[in-house]
């Protein structure tokens, strides 16, 4: 494969901010100093003072929303540290013993007119929280609100540093959110707050995850912009699309989130729905777009089927982006935060960019298709699926919890007198050893579960018990190979043919050559009308010229069409053989295709032999002979599940059953064989359901962490002198032996299904002979099938020989009808100034003619009056006064008949001779060479000879 032409650095650029919440001031002094003085005593109230006022100060400066993120994050991390040490030294409930005079009061940060009133109790608590575990929480938010807004303020344009930052601060973000989804820092289990409950936050964790994702995608594609003078590095589109892939994948689960929780998709704005899912499906586009370019190769042109069937879904895609963007305006950021990264390129103008640029590709790839390569089109859902490749993840819990939630000196220095310090390092260390006893529980599950999986891909359970002849679970109600069936026997294959085999089926072999034979055959119909049109215009035009000739004989002496169109009527002839002979190809092709596949009377041979008389001589005969083998060997590439058929199935052999039986065909089932089979599969169900069991039994180990708190007996008094904290420590901790126990109870299950399914494949491996099998059955499959992909490759080529020997011969018969037709026009103008000049000659003749008459009928009544005044007598005349005549000059007599006055006489007719025959040479011979092999090689495409036009001589 190799790069294309497309352009793959674009990215929609806008990223999501959440925003902050805020909250109503409150004081905290009154209600803390009350509390103090009433438990402890005004002295050590008083010693508390400076501290209340300090976490006073710090609520007032998280609450001030003018700063910028990174300081008002610095400022919500060290409120909520102190909330944390303060948690530990004075409870606040709505309990009468406790401090239950606290009202914190914060609004929804997606509905900033909402109030949401935190309470752990929602029946009996007054209006407001007084829980500060809420409190909390409606922190954490803040703290990831603002991770969020710092990563979308990172220069991403601008630095390739920029989107690293962007990227590490939604993963970030991601991981705050999981926090507050799980509340296990919170040590709360539910809020009852919109934007701060488990969905929700469920939601914006996926919400970051994409973002994050979005960022590598930028990296991938090289969207930066960082400015270089380095030229780009290549972009490889299979990771492209997996990558985009990824994106979509996480902006799809955020969309799926929200619109399955009826809590959120009442309480979040269409915008934001909108918003989220065109995401989804852009990057979707993004990804088809990239597995297009990867899809073909741009020499061979291989895969253009592939890449027009991609293309065509990534348009859909994008008037489905369209359609969502119809409800966000253009300027839109669903959460009001500027996207200080990209947000100059909103999504309306990405869309719009994507869309064009896929039509483009598409209307090129098609005119390519259509004219070059004539590659079937595969539907788009029976195409591979892209894998996606996830490059981020939330940020673990414990790396928040150390950069920005974990106490530090300045936060344990409050109410130091309320709490002695080594209670809390005891409390610090008890938590530590909670962590570490889970961690170690849930990787002995983890261990466990990945050994087993190991252990069955060895055995290569349970692919092998789908192989097996008649087994229940190949074959579903309907007696159709089950998909498992047939990916055990595909994975039997060798990769490279596994994967040759996925391109060959999906191409259809039986539809894909049966529609290149129509191509073929309609190839050939529009070369021989050309040829026919090609004729028929030179018969036409040499019929008319024999029409004149015989009307004007003689002086109709321009050439004879026949001497001109000799040397074209060679070449018509030339490729009327060339076609024939092709015909003949074609027709052998065809039965060659058709015998493969089946179509001439072999069906009947493809049925399988009626099973044998005994379990025994079965065994041997899959041993000692092949399977049957249709009549046409490109018949099993056209079933469903092709390995599956033509992979010889496991049977029982009881020639190791007993050595000492006189009866050698007894029932398999009465020898116990054909139940090992069915014994292993209920192993196989016991141990799955033992992999399931083990997904809530590390819930159950989260939820008793959650649950566990030793703070009120260590502020009880208990971590007085002489107290022995190791044994409060493993006191506390035997609340935890009996999920330890049911861990354990699960890997010593497992071992034992694991010890007695080893004795039961040992058992199936030698009933079934899985090894002989191996060696026999399995090559000889794989023989079968590569020879009938290597068949179907070469009929297909021989099919795309022809195809582009029509082609050629169409271009060369089409640009040889061009020169007939040229010839045909250049002898119509020939003819019809020949017809002019003729038509001229015999007027010029006959006026001639009338006027030589008419001369002779003047000269005839000339002499005829000359001949009348012989005959009369003379006139007398008087004569002239003599004073006008002058002395000596004869008399003037008038004239008896003035002389004839004729217009100038006509020019002597022309000469009309034979004019000289017009220069038209007979075209130089077709310089073709011997004609073509006989089929079925198709020859090569005669070369194309220009006719030289009459009219250019």
């Amino acid at each position: 494969m190799s790069s294309s032409v497309v352009d793959l650095r674009t990215s929609p650029g806008l990223l999501i901010g959440v925003h902050a919440k805020r909250a109503e001031s409150l004081s905290l002094m009154e209600p803390l100093s009350s509390y103090l003085v009433s438990v402890y005593g005004e002295a050590e109230a008083s010693t508390c003072v400076d501290d209340i006022s300090s976490i006073s100060a710090m609520r007032s400066a998280m609450l001030d929303d003018s700063p910028a993120p990174q300081i008002r994050l610095e400022r919500a991390c060290k409120y909520f540290r102190a909330l944390a040490v303060l948690e530990t030294r004075i409870t606040v409930s709505v309990e009468t013993e406790h401090t239950n005079r606290l009202n914190f009061r914060w609004h929804d940060a997606f509905k900033q007119s909402q109030k949401s009133n935190l309470t752990g109790r929602a029946s009996t608590a007054p209006s407001g929280g007084v829980s500060v575990p809420h409190e909390k929480a409606s922190v954490l938010f803040n703290i990831a609100a603002l991770q969020s807004q710092l990563a979308i303020s990172a220069p991403r344009v601008a630095t390739v540093d920029g989107l690293k930052r962007a990227a590490a601060s939604f993963q970030e973000a991601a991981g705050l959110f999981a926090m507050l989804k799980e509340g296990s820092t919170l040590k709360a289990p539910t809020f009852s707050g919109v934007d701060v409950s488990s969905e929700c936050a469920a939601m914006l964790e996926k919400l970051m995850l994409a973002q994050a994702q979005e960022c590598f995608y930028e990296k991938v594609v090289g969207s930066s912009g960082v400015a270089s003078d380095a030229a780009p590095p290549a972009i490889n589109p299979k990771i492209v699309a997996r990558v985009a892939m990824q994106v979509s994948t996480y902006y799809s689960d955020a969309h799926k989130l929200i619109t399955t929780s009826a809590k959120l998709s009442a309480h979040f704005d269409k915008a934001w729905v909108m918003h989220i899912q065109a995401k989804a499906t852009m990057f979707a586009a993004y990804a088809e777009r990239a597995a297009a370019v990867a899809a073909k190769d741009e020499e061979s042109g291989d895969g253009i089927g592939e890449e027009l069937s991609r293309l065509k879904a990534a348009l859909d895609m994008c008037a489905d982006v369209k359609r969502f963007l119809g409800f966000v305006p253009e300027s839109h950021a669903a959460s009001g935060a500027a996207d200080g990264g990209a947000g100059h390129t909103g999504m309306h103008a990405c869309n719009r960019e994507l869309e064009a640029s896929l039509r483009t590709t598409y209307a090129k790839s098609s005119r390519e298709n259509d004219t070059v390569y004539l590659a079937r089109v595969p539907a788009h859902d029976t195409l591979p699926a892209i894998s996606p490749a996830n490059m981020v993840n939330p940020t673990p819990h414990e790396a928040l919890y150390n950069k920005y939630l974990k106490a530090v000196e300045e936060a344990k220095e409050l109410f130091t007198r309320l709490v002695t310090d080594a209670g809390a390092k005891s409390l610090s260390r008890y938590t530590e050893l909670v962590d570490s006893l889970i961690r170690e529980e849930v990787d002995k599950l983890s261990s466990a579960s990945e050994a087993a999986k190991t252990q069955l891909q060895a055995w290569r359970m349970p692919d092998l018990l789908l192989l097996v002849d008649g087994f229940q679970g190949s074959k579903d109600a309907m007696g159709l190979v089950t998909d498992a069936a047939a990916n055990a026997a595909m994975q039997t294959l060798a990769p490279a043919l596994q994967d040759e085999m996925m391109r060959v089926v999906s191409l259809q072999p039986a539809a894909a050559l049966t529609e290149l034979a129509e191509q073929l055959e309609s190839l050939r119909t529009v070369c021989q009308r050309e040829l026919v049109d090609t004729t028929r215009t030179l018969d036409e035009e040499a019929k008319e010229d024999a029409h004149y000739r015989s009307v004007y004989g003689e002086r109709w002496n321009r050439t004879a069409s026949d001497a001109l169109t000799t040397a074209i009527r060679a070449q018509v002839a030339d490729y009327e053989t060339r076609l024939a002979q092709a015909a003949n190809s074609d027709q052998a092709l065809n039965r060659r295709m058709n015998s493969e596949l089946g179509r001439d009377g072999g069906a009947a041979s493809q049925q399988q032999p009626p099973p044998p008389a005994d379990l025994l001589s079965g065994a041997v005969e899959s041993i000692a002979s092949p399977p049957p083998q249709p009549s046409g060997r490109l018949v099993p590439l056209c079933q469903p599940a092709t390995a599956y058929h033509m992979l010889h199935k496991l049977r029982p052999s009881l020639i190791h059953a007993s050595s000492t039986s006189s009866v050698m065909d007894a029932s398999a089932e009465a020898m116990g064989v054909q139940s090992i089979p069915d014994r292993l599969i209920a192993l196989l169900m016991k141990l799955d359901e033992l992999a399931r069991l083990r997904v809530p039994l590390e819930d159950s180990l989260r939820a008793q962490k959650n649950r566990d708190n030793i703070l009120p007996r260590l502020m009880a008094g208990e971590m007085g002198e002489g107290t022995d904290v190791d044994a409060m420590f493993a006191e506390e901790l035997k609340k935890y032996d009996p999920l330890k126990g049911k861990v354990q109870a699960s890997i010593d299950e497992q071992h034992r299904l694991l010890a007695e399914a080893a004795k039961l494949v040992s058992d199936f491996e030698e009933a079934y002979e899985v090894k002989q099998w191996q060696v026999n059955a399995v090559p000889r499959a794989s023989a079968d099938l590569t020879n009938a992909v290597q068949l179907f490759r070469e009929v297909q080529g021989s099919f795309g020989e022809g195809i582009r020997f029509y082609a050629s011969l169409q271009e060369a018969a089409g640009s040889l009808r061009g020169q007939a037709d040229s010839f045909a026009e250049a002898r119509r103008l020939q003819k019809e100034e020949l017809v002019r000049r003729l038509e001229e000659e015999e007027a010029g003749q006959k006026e001639a003619q009338r006027l030589q008459r008419e001369l002779e009928r003047a000269e005839a009544a000339r002499a005829l009056e000359g001949l009348s005044l012989q005959q009369q007598p003379p006139q007398a005349y008087p004569p002239p006064p003599q004073a006008q005549q002058p002395y000596g000059a004869p008399p003037q007599y008038p004239q008896a008949y003035p002389p004839p006055q004729y217009g100038a006489p006509p020019p002597p007719p022309p000469t009309y001779g034979a004019p000289p025959p017009p220069a038209y040479g007979a075209p130089p011979p077709p310089a073709y060479g011997a004609p073509p092999p006989p089929p079925p090689q198709y020859a090569s495409p005669p070369p194309q000879q220009e006719f030289q036009n009459p009219a250019a001589r």
